[in-house]
């Protein structure tokens, strides 16, 4: 099957916005790990509530991630990347702005079904973009970003907290967003043939494989 030509990207562009949205999740949890003691007081909250914003993040991106995923097979790459960076940009946002840590979790979690479908779409388009050798590099490299990134990511807070308050690093993370979307535009989508699978269909056939004792 013939791969889709990017245009604007071309093959390094491809592979950058690829990297970079294969760190979006290590560098979203991790880059305020540094000042969460200090949101506490901030917020006039708990340090329980707080980790909320982690533990609420992990679990509505592991959703959104086997949920979007599948969607993107039917409705295309591009269209669920748009929706995944657009929520992701904006609840960074959102996050920079919370007045309470109740408001902060609920951007958290908006967050979170943003970097799903991006980390998900992701995956599928060097599925659809790569064969062979230039696919298992793809994959090594998206590897290596989670590695990297989490190691990265607290030095590079603690580093932007000499400048920045909290609310700023999740303005960096909207700023990171746009990145994302202005890759995301500049995108040709991948996916050659799309899945005449309803919806349901394509989200019950998640129901099939989690039932899989083998798993």
């Amino acid at each position: 099957m013939n791969k889709v030509e990017q245009i604007y990207l071309k093959e390094k562009g491809l592979m950058i916005m690829i990297s970079l949205f294969s760190a979006i999740i290590p560098l979203s949890i991790d880059l305020y790990l540094p000042v969460l003691p200090k949101m506490v007081e901030k917020l006039s909250t708990t340090q329980s509530l707080v980790n909320l914003t982690l533990t609420f993040f992990y679990i509505f991106f592991g959703i959104s991630t086997l949920l979007l995923g599948p969607l993107s097979d039917k409705y295309g790459r591009k269209k669920i990347l748009l929706i995944g960076t657009t929520l992701y940009t904006l609840s960074s946002f959102f996050c920079m702005m919370a007045i309470n840590v109740e408001s902060l979790i609920l951007f958290r979690i908006i967050q979170a079904i943003g970097s799903g479908a991006i980390v998900a779409v992701a995956s599928a388009i060097i599925k659809d973009s790569f064969d062979g050798k230039k696919r298992e590099t793809m994959f090594a490299i998206v590897q290596s970003m989670m590695m990297i990134a989490p190691i990265i990511a607290p030095l590079l807070g603690a580093f932007l907290l000499k400048f920045f308050s909290w609310r700023g690093l999740f303005g960096v993370l909207g700023f990171i967003g746009i990145v994302l979307i202005v890759f995301t535009c500049l995108f040709k989508e991948t996916l050659i043939i799309k899945s005449s699978e309803s919806s349901f269909k394509s989200l019950g056939n998640l129901i099939v494989v989690l039932k899989n004792p083998s798993l």
